[in-house]
């Protein structure tokens, strides 16, 4: 063999290694990449499951404290309510005494006052009808109430 011959398999078989070692290095560094990627990835599913496992906690809690909530007002509306009429009945029950009072006791300081304070409380019409005060001074007069 020539030297000629053995040189230029030198230079192939140089030429080769190289290529292979680059074929290597290219094969290195993008199995690197893919498995910097996936980690990457297994980091961010994992990361965005914690994120929905804790907005599923809060949307739980918060759904639970509206509900609390609601139970509640619709007791403290219940019970509005219930005050409401009972306080229309006071003030009409004070009304219609008031009224007969007047009729026989018309400078009472204590109902002057009483109805003073009821005016300031519920704004509304200040006498009671005429005929319920006339039939209200009859029953009076019929128990012997009034003179």
């Amino acid at each position: 063999m020539s030297w000629a011959a053995l040189e230029a398999g030198g230079w192939i078989g140089s030429a080769l290694a190289v290529l292979t070692l680059l074929g290597g290095g290219v094969k290195w560094l993008f199995g690197r990449n893919d498995q910097a990627r996936q980690t990457r990835e297994d980091k961010l599913r994992a990361w965005q499951e914690e994120l929905e496992a804790r907005e599923k906690r809060i949307d739980e809690g918060r759904t639970a404290y509206v509900e609390r909530l609601e139970a509640r007002l619709g007791l403290l509306e219940a019970k509005d309510e219930a005050r409401d009429t009972q306080m229309t009945a006071l003030r009409i029950s004070f009304e219609l005494v008031s009224s007969a009072l007047r009729h026989i006791d018309p400078k009472n300081s204590a109902l002057g006052l009483a109805d003073d304070l009821l005016r300031t409380a519920f704004p509304g019409p200040a006498e009671a009808p005429s005929d319920m005060v006339e039939q209200l001074v009859a029953i009076a007069k019929a128990r012997g109430e009034v003179a």
